[in-house]
């Protein structure tokens, strides 16, 4: 059926908008749409082509963004951003906590999922290009600069989580310079808890951060210098 070669290339979901009443009824009486756990919404349909490895959720995220447009009609491209979009290129973990964000062309804002996200969450760009957004594991995602910009701009209080997510940038090829820049948005924010002076510059709070980053690795090598191996414990 034309609908299981959609659900295979949609990591196994199926747009209720992709689908007539009679396909529905179908794929339920043969089982192919899969009820209750995983949970399910009116406008989505897990199959039993779903297995819901790590990429999954952050693709049905955008899926649901915009229930009615399939997302090979989805140009000019909706993209994530933000900390999911760091996430999903390696730079940084993603907080539970943190707000979602997708970005929409103008043209796509009446078919939003208002209902399902808060009106928050989409960020209307009236320009969209190519260069906005990359495909990861088949998600659009927003480079990891912009993101990282996203990122900083709503995560104010979580130092372990912006560090991260720093050092996660630089390892991935941005210069101390560039990320020294993005931190500027923290500039007279933050105290130094051992000096208690407060980062003037982006500078500044580059070197914070920096030495959270290393106080956490040396904390790490301690830890691993204070285990007491026992022969007991080859169990």
């Amino acid at each position: 059926m034309y609908y299981h070669k959609l659900a295979a290339q949609q990591r196994g979901f199926l747009l209720r908008s992709q689908l007539t009443e009679k396909d529905i009824r179908e794929a339920r009486e043969t089982g192919f749409i899969v009820e209750g756990d995983p949970p399910h919404s009116e406008h989505i349909f897990y199959t039993k082509f779903n297995r819901s490895p790590y990429f999954d959720d952050y693709y049905w995220l955008w899926l649901i963004a915009l229930p009615t447009i399939p997302p090979k009609q989805r140009y000019p491209m909706p993209y994530l951003t933000g900390g999911i979009a760091l996430e999903l290129q390696n730079a940084g973990w993603d907080n539970p906590h943190d707000p979602v964000f997708i970005v929409v062309p103008p043209e796509f804002e009446p078919y939003l999922n208002t209902e399902y996200y808060d009106d928050d969450t989409f960020i209307i760009n009236n320009n969209i290009q190519l260069t906005d957004w990359s495909m990861v594991s088949k998600i659009p995602v927003a480079p990891i600069m912009p993101a990282l910009q996203k990122y900083l701009a709503t995560t104010i209080d979580d130092l372990e989580s912006i560090a991260d997510a720093i050092s996660g940038a630089h390892y991935r090829g941005f210069s101390w310079e560039e990320l020294a820049d993005v931190l500027e948005i923290y500039a007279e924010r933050w105290t130094n808890d051992e000096t208690r002076k407060i980062p003037q510059t982006g500078q500044g709070v580059l070197d914070l951060i920096k030495e959270h980053i290393y106080a956490s690795l040396n904390s790490d090598d301690d830890e691993e210098d204070d285990y007491d191996y026992d022969e007991d414990d080859d169990w």
